[in-house]
């Protein structure tokens, strides 16, 4: 008995997936330091890495029973890290552009479109946010480079601007003597945003 790979559902929920789009730009946007340009190009790496993640991990049945509020969310983050380890292979932008040209002939062949939101879903979310959106983190999402020597926050932006600059994990810059104690992948991911969009890598980070 043959099975399909890439079995998934074909159902795609637009404002589901806009509102992870408005959650990486909102803030930036509304400190001026996004313009059209920079939205759009988020735009096509949020979907490309969507299309990568919902082809890979798609055939995992408890994924599979999760709201697309939250699967879309997913999928992205695990898009976001494959690709991301990708490009520190083949260093190429085109190949975004190429995934996301894939992501749009089968959104028009192949999903039914609904226009909802899933509000129910997003409340359960609010908790969350609650607990992730303290003060520093909006200074981190508003500013266009986190200077202040305290904490993490200054080092983990160091990763991913290494990694961007170098896309080599060998040559990223950690803490200086220490060794690396980080879980590394978020942050290939976010190296490969900053480097396709050309936004600073904090923005593409956080």
């Amino acid at each position: 008995m043959s099975t399909n790979y890439f079995k998934r559902d074909n159902e795609f929920f637009l404002f589901d997936f806009l509102f992870w789009l408005l959650l990486a730009v909102v803030f930036p946007v509304l400190g001026g330091n996004f313009n059209v340009v920079n939205v759009i190009q988020i735009l096509i790496y949020l979907c490309s890495v969507f299309y990568v993640g919902e082809f890979i991990f798609s055939r995992i049945e408890a994924i599979k029973e999760i709201p697309f509020l939250f699967k879309s969310g997913i999928y992205i983050f695990l898009g976001g890290i494959v690709c991301g380890i990708f490009f520190l292979i083949i260093p190429m932008s085109l190949i975004i552009y190429l995934i996301f040209i894939l992501f749009v002939v089968d959104f028009f062949v192949n999903r039914k479109l609904e226009f909802v939101f899933s509000l129910y879903n997003f409340i359960c979310l609010i908790p969350f946010f609650i607990i992730l959106f303290q003060t520093f983190e909006f200074a981190y999402a508003t500013t266009e480079r986190y200077s202040y020597w305290d904490g993490d926050y200054y080092f983990y932006n160091a990763i991913t601007e290494s990694l961007k600059s170098n896309q080599s994990p060998s040559n990223a810059v950690f803490h200086s003597g220490l060794p690396i104690n980080y879980a590394v992948l978020p942050f290939f991911a976010s190296a490969h945003l900053a480097h396709f969009s050309s936004i600073p890598s904090q923005f593409a980070l956080w």
